[in-house]
């Protein structure tokens, strides 16, 4: 392919592309493709309800969650589906299954069983630690509200171990012993609560020890100096701190409106220069929750219409993910989705990574729940390789298509001969037989003409996206 044509094919992509360029451009990949819907070793009674892409780490690497319910049998109670989470990791297009199985409650599972997912590829649950395929729990108590919170690049963990206190006390709560802990791979646990001589829960751990904990006020601990930086006593909840040590999370809705009196919230950007930002969503009947922030001070997360009892754990997933900087504001995912997608909306955007790269769940126009990728492209190369990635994919699509037709009328040839000279026509004639067997020659030999160009226009097309990307 000369450079007149590829230079007509950048022309092209450019005024096609203007909206994308101007937002900066996302290739999205949908993850749930290479993931297999029913593991074989569960056997019947088992439902996959969708997968969702939870966190991602820098090298590029993608935690998978994939939800999986077993049908009572009978099942009079749809509501009482059990459900189960299964855990994977993408890298590159390689899928590794973790061989972690867990059963959850609702909410702890629309929320995920992945806590953490560290440079390393180190995947933290709820429950334990999962590293070269082995699971550890750490010896850690983890009913009644405890946990594994969060994991760092240097491996160190917070969390909180719950233990039941025997004899139960009649009272339930104070029968519980609840203690938050940081835990170091070389120093072991040390636990946080001495340090402000009362019960409090970390929410996440960056690389420079900075400890972010929520209680009656939210603030920042750093356990290296001992110093405390406090953000708010105004009914603030944080979900993640980056290595700039800035904060996102939510806060009551400052709408007026009759529904929105406890449990709508917007979003916020906190970081020690500027102080508090209220991220609104874009329409006031709608309530924002953020997820994650990098290191850029991008944040991501969903919107959509409250309702009380269903959003965001419906199952119709009515929620708009969405991606924030100072610079841009709130913007829908959706908006980055071109017409012939195969993608209906993005309803979650989960983890966001320092590149850039955003992950979540979606729903296809088949209505099933998959896993995204979303990669940024801010340079007009990168969108157009994208297109030619995307042209290559759909002819080799059609050569496919083309070559189980090719191989469909080999054997029918095959059928034909065999009853020719076995003088076995049935109900046909001889020159019907042979009628037939000239249509299916002319037609393979067009079929086979087409091959012939779709492979051609492959090549040309590899070799476009070979010189771009030198």
């Amino acid at each position: 392919m000369n450079k007149r044509i590829i230079t007509a094919m950048i022309i092209s992509v450019m005024i096609f592309n203007a909206a994308a360029l101007a937002l900066t451009g996302y290739k999205i990949i949908n993850l749930s493709e290479e993931i297999n819907e029913i593991p074989s070793a569960l056997g019947n009674g088992l439902i996959a309800t969708g997968h969702f892409a939870s966190k991602i780490n820098d090298p590029g690497q993608v935690v998978i969650e994939s939800s999986y319910q077993i049908l009572p049998q009978p099942d009079p109670f749809p509501q009482l589906k059990v459900p189960i989470q299964k855990i994977s990791v993408w890298d590159n297009g390689q899928l590794t299954d973790m061989g972690q199985l867990t059963i959850k409650g609702r909410l702890r599972l629309r929320g995920g069983n992945v806590s953490g997912f560290n440079n390393s590829g180190q995947v933290l649950t709820f429950s334990g630690l999962i590293e070269d395929g082995q699971f550890n729990n750490l010896g850690i108590g983890t009913v009644m509200g405890g946990g594994l919170y969060a994991i760092n690049d240097f491996g160190q963990i917070i969390g909180v171990e719950t233990n039941i206190l025997l004899p139960i006390h009649p009272a339930g709560p104070s029968s519980v012993e609840r203690n938050a802990f940081l835990y170091d791979p070389t120093d072991g646990f040390t636990e946080i609560g001495p340090f402000f001589e009362r019960r409090i829960t970390p929410i996440d751990i960056n690389n420079n020890g900075q400890i972010l904990i929520n209680d009656k006020m939210l603030y920042i601990w750093n356990m290296n100096t001992g110093d405390i930086t406090e953000i708010s006593t105004d009914r603030l909840s944080a979900v993640d701190i980056n290595n700039n040590g800035q904060v996102t999370g939510s806060m009551p809705s400052d709408i007026p409106l009759p529904y929105k009196i406890i449990l709508a919230r917007d979003s916020f950007f906190w970081d020690e220069e500027s102080g508090i930002t209220r991220i609104s969503p874009i329409n006031d009947d709608e309530t924002i929750y953020s997820s994650a922030i990098n290191d850029e001070g991008q944040i991501v997360g969903n919107c959509g219409i409250f309702e009380v009892l269903t959003w965001p754990y419906d199952n119709n997933r009515q929620s708009k993910a969405f991606i924030w900087d100072k610079d841009t504001g709130v913007v829908y995912l959706d908006d980055f989705l071109e017409e012939d997608s195969e993608w209906d909306r993005l309803t979650v955007a989960n983890d966001i990574n320092n590149d850039g790269w955003v992950v979540g769940e979606g729903v296809t126009k088949d209505g099933q729940v998959h896993a995204f990728l979303m990669i940024p492209m801010t340079e007009p190369a990168d969108i157009i390789a994208y297109h030619l990635e995307d042209a290559i994919n759909n002819k080799l699509k059609a050569l496919e298509n083309i070559s189980e037709a090719i191989s469909g009328e080999q054997q029918a040839t095959e059928v034909l001969n065999e009853m020719l000279e076995t003088g076995e026509f049935g109900e046909f004639k001889r020159s019907d037989i042979a009628k037939t067997m000239t249509q299916i020659q002319q037609s393979r030999m067009r079929e086979e003409k087409i091959q012939t160009e779709i492979e051609k226009t492959i090549s040309d097309l590899e070799n476009a996206l070979s010189q771009l990307q030198e």
